[in-house]
């Protein structure tokens, strides 16, 4: 397990969905949280670089939300083996039943998205 911070400024650390229709910066800081989380997982501080004959430092990545909370026992597990019966894949979950600003929900073809959650 490796943790890691965002160090985000007070500016860039934004979440303010009252202002979704206003500015475009409303959501800014998950955005910020999620890059740097995924920059500290592709270039870890242990890592070896590529040059030095190092390959990546990890198979996968999941990120969980830091408001979402597990509904049953031994989900990571159950993630896990969902994650090995589902190779190859680029996007692995269950089909989104959310809001979609954009009215795109054509799925990607392919083993690239797995929807069998």
């Amino acid at each position: 397990m490796f943790v890691d911070t965002a160090s985000l400024s007070r500016s860039d650390d934004r979440y303010e969905p009252l202002m979704q229709n206003r500015d475009l910066l409303w959501v800014n800081g998950p955005n910020r949280q999620f890059e740097a989380a995924a920059a500290a997982v592709l270039k870890p501080p242990w890592a070896v670089p590529p040059s030095a004959g190092g390959g990546p430092a990890y198979d996968l990545f999941y990120l969980m939300e830091p408001d979402s909370i597990p509904w049953r026992d031994k989900w990571l597990a159950d993630l896990v083996s969902e994650i090995d019966a589902s190779r190859p894949f680029a996007v692995l979950g269950s089909k989104y039943h959310g809001f979609n600003s954009l009215n795109t929900c054509s799925p990607m073809p392919g083993p690239q998205f797995a929807t069998s959650f």
